[in-house]
């Protein structure tokens, strides 16, 4: 896709126009067309955003979820129906121009960055020798989007260019599936606190400790920023040890059943989830989830 701002190749040209027949005119039909073709455009992009709005409309009511929904609806019509009450606004609208050319490469940076996210995330997955396939396949990818610029005159050419296009696709398909059989060590960096399990926390908990329990990921960007604003300050650490506090962190950047169940247990389609266990006596456990 950064390539693709980049102006290196370009997909899906064929099918910019459509739904646009269903957008012209000014009656009730291409008025709700216009609505319908700009969620879909816009909500791929609005997608970090709403998840959360999303993830808690599921778990609510069918009251609380249809106000939830229909409260996004009205947020991605606003900017149509300001524009419609007052049609001056749309002086105040940038101009197509050739600007747009230079926001769309300016765009492909936070791509590129969220590779560089992603790679990072991989690595404690499935190691160094993972990421290395990964980069091998990117460049395979790239090599053959770099062939598409060439134009074979003959019909041998063109279908030999056309095979080692595919060629390097399978190849680069075959170099990430072979990550699957790597392992990293996605919890090497929780120095300060100990693994996650089921016996781990019952044992605990039957001594009458209080526990904390922190479910993250190397993937969940609000679970790092959680981690580094509160969870990772020598203070923190001082006060869990002042009050007993025993640490338990769940890493579900690989996938564990352990904590998939411990999710389901507690009502929880997602991370962060963190809890605290506090033992009230040897027979009464109080229990006081927060996300």
């Amino acid at each position: 896709m950064g390539l693709s701002l980049f102006g290196m190749f370009h997909i899906g040209t064929q099918f910019m126009g459509a739904g646009q027949a269903l957008t012209s005119g000014s009656g009730v039909r291409s008025s709700f067309f216009t609505g319908v073709l700009a969620a879909v455009v816009a909500s791929p992009c609005t997608a970090p955003f709403m998840a959360p709005a999303l993830g808690v409309a599921l778990t609510q009511s069918v009251f609380v979820a249809l106000i939830i929904f229909a409260s996004l609806g009205f947020g991605m019509a606003l900017p149509f129906l300001a524009l419609s009450y007052s049609p001056k606004l749309a002086n105040y609208m940038p101009k197509p121009g050739a600007w747009m050319e230079t926001l769309k490469q300016i765009l492909a940076f936070p791509l590129l960055a969220t590779c560089i996210w992603l790679l990072w995330v991989l690595g404690h997955q499935s190691g160094s020798t993972g990421t290395a396939y990964v980069l091998t396949g990117a460049l395979l990818i790239t090599f053959a989007l770099w062939l598409t610029q060439f134009s074979p005159q003959t019909l041998g050419k063109k279908l030999a260019l056309r095979g080692l296009i595919v060629v390097c696709l399978l190849a680069a398909a075959h170099l990430t599936w072979q990550i699957r059989s790597f392992t990293g060590s996605a919890s090497n960096h929780y120095e300060n606190w100990e693994p996650y399990t089921p016996a781990r926390l019952q044992a605990l908990n039957q001594t009458g400790k209080p526990v904390f329990v922190n479910l993250t990921a190397d993937w969940c960007i609000t679970c790092k920023v959680n981690e580094t604003v509160a969870f990772s300050s020598k203070a923190f650490f001082a006060r869990a040890e002042e009050l007993g506090v025993t640490l338990l962190v769940g890493d579900w950047t690989n996938p564990d059943d352990d904590i998939a169940a411990l999710l389901k247990r507690y009502n929880r389609s997602g991370i962060p989830l963190y809890m605290v266990f506090q033992i009230q006596s040897t027979r009464s456990r109080k229990y006081c989830p927060n996300f």
